[in-house]
């Protein structure tokens, strides 16, 4: 029904949004403790850790997860048959990163990396014994759900694990120990919220129909993280632990809210999505809509975190990691391409059409190593400036690719960045302003970024109030996207 899938979308964009608030604080409050009791070397560590795990987690999940949420219909059997998959595949590659981690240090030539990533492995087989469950709570848009999961996840893993463990000194450990409580609180919670059949299945032909969608999402994921990680692996090759740390913080800082913004939204649209995909009038309209509508929120907050940056890095990580601002700065500027192109991506995901998408997956990877390859021994401040290049690439490659699709002309597409670039203009020029006056005034750090988050929300109102294009682009979605829509269930 049309008011079931509405009412089932607007509930849980709501939940997402609420989560990644939630989200959003606890991360920033967790990282601003964290970095006074750690040093940029611990965070280094992690996130090459992380890195190196995640180039067994899009293989071992094999995109199973988006093919029960894509798929029409979906028995019982297909349900077992993939949570077999999980965990057989989180089991393997549980045992692979085991025997292959020793060899880590004669690459990176840090003998913590190895345990470290050993004991991170472990969140290999969690998060896999979760993945069928959390599908299907994204395929049923039980997103409340999915929301207060991830809220008492994070209170618990972070609050109750990873600052006490910090404050006893147990350094690099106390981020490895909070990320698997994380990860096991989620397992459980999303278990106990479908209590889906956890009997092995065994059979090809179940398999198959999961495969032939999942796989192909798997090799996508796989390159898209090839593409977001990259810089992370050469920065911990070449320039060692303490560089990547200001780097990994910075990428953290410039990417935390717009990331869980476009997560979140990604997280509902990609089921509505798949439930239109033969209507390209209707996907097309919603399309073009939702572009402008993340452009006009990603665009002009991530210009202000790149004007008040060093404020930010201040502020959140201390005088100690003033070396980040200039790469925040950077990173900021790349964030809203980057958006935009995973956005784009969806509409790729949700009409089955992957074979343009691994291309330019592939290619960015391969054009990225190069750049980074070149540029790297001039900094991280150069890596940086080549990630904001060939974002801005990407994004304009993806969206030639999406007329293909839908069918919209230059000027269309245009006309849904107008606005946005519009309202950046204003909030640049009121934040500049802002910031000149008052550092050359003498005012504290804090004083200034709290007059600047009020100038940024006061020229956000009087924009929105006279152009009306905020509120109109939102209910202009939503209608496009529920008429005729047709629920499931």
């Amino acid at each position: 029904m049309d008011t079931m899938l509405k009412k089932k979308t607007i509930s849980g964009i709501q939940w997402s949004y609420l989560a990644t608030l939630v989200n959003a604080v606890g991360q920033i409050g967790y990282t601003a403790v964290m970095a006074r009791l750690l040093d940029p070397k611990a965070f280094g560590v992690v996130a090459l850790a992380g890195v190196i795990l995640r180039f067994g987690v899009y293989f071992s999940q094999m995109g199973v997860g988006q093919a029960i949420i894509q798929k029409e219909k979906l028995s019982d059997r297909e349900i077992r048959s993939a949570f077999t998959v999980s965990v057989f595949l989180g089991l393997i590659f549980l045992v692979f990163v085991w025997v292959l981690s020793p060899f880590i240090r004669f690459f990176y030539d840090q003998s913590i990396l190895s345990p470290v990533v050993r004991l991170l492995a472990v969140s290999l087989l969690i998060n896999n014994l979760a993945a069928t469950a959390v599908s299907l709570l994204r395929r049923e848009m039980r997103f409340k759900h999915l929301a207060v999961v991830q809220i008492v996840s994070q209170i618990l893993s972070f609050a109750a694990v990873g600052i006490p463990a910090a404050f006893m000194g147990f350094g690099v450990w106390s981020l490895v120990f909070a990320t698997l409580m994380h990860s096991a609180i989620t397992c459980l919670g999303s278990y106990l919220l479908v209590r889906h059949d956890l009997r092995f299945l065994f059979e090809w032909k179940t398999y198959r129909p999961l495969f032939s969608f999942g796989s192909r999402i798997s090799i996508i994921s796989f390159f898209e993280f090839l593409g977001s990680s990259v810089d992370t692996l050469l920065i911990g090759r070449y320039l060692g632990p303490v560089q990547l740390g200001f780097y990994n913080r910075a990428y953290m800082l410039a990417n935390l809210l717009p990331q869980q913004f476009s997560t979140s939204l990604s997280q509902v649209l990609f089921p509505s999505f798949s439930r239109i995909q033969n209507d390209i009038h209707r996907l097309r309209e919603v399309f073009l809509k939702s572009v402008s509508l993340i452009s006009f929120f990603s665009f002009p907050f991530c210009i202000a975190v790149s004007i008040a940056a060093e404020e930010i890095i201040m502020i959140v990580l201390g005088p100690n990691w003033e070396p980040a601002t200039p790469v925040l700065q950077i990173l900021a500027l790349a964030v809203p391409f980057n958006l935009v192109a995973h956005y784009v991506g969806i509409l790729f995901d949700s009409t089955g059409k992957l074979n343009a998408k691994i291309i330019i997956q592939i290619s960015h990877v391969v054009i990225f190593v190069f750049l980074i390859m070149y540029v790297y021994k001039w900094g991280i401040l150069f890596v940086a400036l080549a990630l904001l290049i060939l974002n801005t690439l990407k994004t304009i490659v993806y969206l030639f690719f999406s007329r293909r699709i839908i069918f919209f002309s230059l000027n269309q597409i245009a006309l849904s960045f107008k606005k946005p670039i519009y309202y950046s203009f204003f909030i640049a020029t009121g934040l500049i302003s802002v910031k000149f006056i008052f550092k050359y005034i003498g005012f504290s750090y804090s004083f200034l970024i709290i007059t600047m988050i009020i100038v940024y929300v006061l020229i956000s109102i009087v924009l929105i109030n006279h152009e009306k294009y905020l509120k109109n682009i939102m209910k202009e979605n939503l209608c496009l996207l529920f008429h005729r829509g047709q629920d499931r269930q």
